[in-house]
């Protein structure tokens, strides 16, 4: 019984108890649209197309497993299987975390950690994956934006939404790299880190994380490939959203499919409860409302979406966590005992 007290533990988290408050703004929103209704549209859908989105998802997720073994291999060979892993399971703590894509690095890092791959090496090989993540979607968000705009197809108030994003996104990614390249703010980093994975200071982790950072980054033809593999990435998202609205019946042109897109990004970076449940749900319906699609054909779109990119990989992540036997590890215990939202 003991053994099992970390996973008991965490299901009487604070983590859950957000998830909780999630799911009922969720229902709160489905309420005041008509949940029979969006039910109706959801039981008449094409269940081969839907399973096709599904399958779209764990394409994006593999390539993202790819990526991630890319970098890696070019400090020390590591197999796919075990970067699916370290992806899944980053992507578990990303979804239960208030903020998109920053839950799960330091879980990455001890990961790396546990295949015998240095700290700073770690540390320089996650950040790296992050910022050309982070990079390709600030790429991908701006010629969404610049489409958008010289087709005149987004509604006013979304598009002031989506530039005001845009710069704002842009100064924090430029102020990033340059703090990043800091040696006084990586060294602060690093010891948090050091200190999440309880591991004694015998050298320089700041200068030596800087090292290895600056030899990924200063691989331009590696990082052109894998930014243009990343932008590829994107376009799999597009087509899952595609496939989404056709199993219930639309078949949306390029400029929604762009719109949805980038207000799930806009929505979903901002600091809310696990995975921006509720706010990203609430933040799509109405872009799609403004788009002139229907409220119950939004509201169904959001579902089936949100089941797929939040709920399965959610459910995923957590059984290769559980089944790696990793929850028995003291810093993943600590990761989940002590973030709060």
């Amino acid at each position: 019984m003991l053994k099992y007290f970390p996973v008991i533990n965490f299901f009487m988290s604070k983590k859950v108890l957000s998830l909780c408050l999630g799911i009922f703004i969720i229902l709160l929103i489905f309420s005041r649209i008509g949940i029979l209704d969006i039910l109706k549209i959801i039981s008449k859908m094409n269940i081969g197309v839907f399973l096709a989105a599904v399958l779209v998802d764990l394409a994006v997720i593999t390539m993202f497993s790819k990526r991630f073994q890319i970098l890696v291999n070019r400090h020390k060979p590591l197999s796919f299987v075990d970067s699916f892993k370290i992806t899944m399971i980053g992507i578990f703590f990303n979804l239960i975390t208030p903020v998109a894509k920053l839950g799960g690095e330091p879980v990455k890092i001890f990961l790396l950690r546990q295949k015998k791959i240095a700290t700073e090496k770690s540390s320089a090989i996650v950040f790296t994956n992050l910022i050309i993540e982070l990079l390709t979607l600030y790429l991908f968000f701006l010629s969404s934006v610049i489409i958008l705009v010289l087709k005149s197809v987004v509604p006013s108030s979304l598009l002031r939404l989506f530039v005001v994003f845009l710069f704002i996104s842009l100064i924090l990614f430029v102020a990033g790299i340059k703090l990043l390249l800091n040696y006084n703010f990586i060294k602060k980093i690093v010891n948090w880190i050091l200190n999440r994975l309880k591991r004694k200071k015998k050298k320089n982790y700041a200068r030596l994380f800087q090292k290895y950072f600056k030899v990924l980054l200063k691989d331009k033809s590696t990082m052109i490939k894998l930014v243009l593999f990343s932008l590829f990435i994107k376009l799999m998202e597009l087509m899952r959203i595609y496939l989404i609205f056709w199993a219930i019946g639309i078949k949306p042109d390029i400029y929604i499919l762009l719109i949805v897109w980038a207000t799930v990004l806009v929505f979903g970076m901002i600091p809310f409860l696990p995975g921006n449940l509720g706010l990203v749900e609430g933040g799509v319906i109405s872009a799609l409302i403004l788009a002139g699609i229907s409220s119950y054909i939004a509201a169904s779109y959001i579902f089936l979406d949100r089941l797929i990119i939040y709920w399965f990989n959610l459910f995923i992540g957590l059984g290769i966590l559980v089944k790696s036997g990793l929850i028995k590890y003291k810093v993943i215990r600590n990761e989940l005992a002590s973030r709060t939202f």
